[in-house]
């Protein structure tokens, strides 16, 4: 399993929260020149969470919208939702994933990983759960 070797060593923990149907923000990242992104999140509840990417200019966040495309649910079953991000949009400073709780659970934590320039997300055949990856609509389709 090769889930670290193209990563660079900007990491990002969401985390856990108690029962609810309200989003968890992570930490806002500067993107830094960053091809992409990676994000996986467990929920206590499967089927009731999910994850999506904001992109914005500011460090605080103030101006944080989502990015087209990037918002995904956990499958029927399951608990586990990864969501990877390639090609953050050209201009965008700043990056954040979101846990999303539409139906109530607890998000048991999530986790996010940079990826350098011209690497591809990590390939896992392996991973179980919901898998999402995202090129940004000016990059090409997803």
């Amino acid at each position: 399993m090769q889930i670290l070797s193209n990563m660079t060593a900007v990491h990002d923990a969401i985390a856990a929260a108690a029962s609810g149907t309200s989003d968890v923000n992570g930490n806002v990242i500067a993107i830094d020149g960053a091809q992409g992104a990676e994000c996986v999140a467990l929920f206590g509840t499967a089927a009731a969470g999910g994850l999506k990417c904001q992109t914005g200019d500011q460090p605080d966040g103030s101006d944080m919208t989502d990015l087209e495309g990037s918002s995904v649910d956990a499958a029927a079953g399951e608990t586990l939702v990864r969501l990877c991000v390639h090609k953050f949009p050209s201009g965008r400073k700043h990056h954040r994933f979101v846990a999303r709780r539409p139906s109530a659970t607890t998000l048991v934590g999530a986790t996010s990983h940079r990826y350098g320039l011209r690497q591809q997300p990590p390939a896992d055949a392996q991973t179980e759960g919901t898998t999402k990856v995202v090129v940004s609509a000016e990059d090409g389709a997803a």
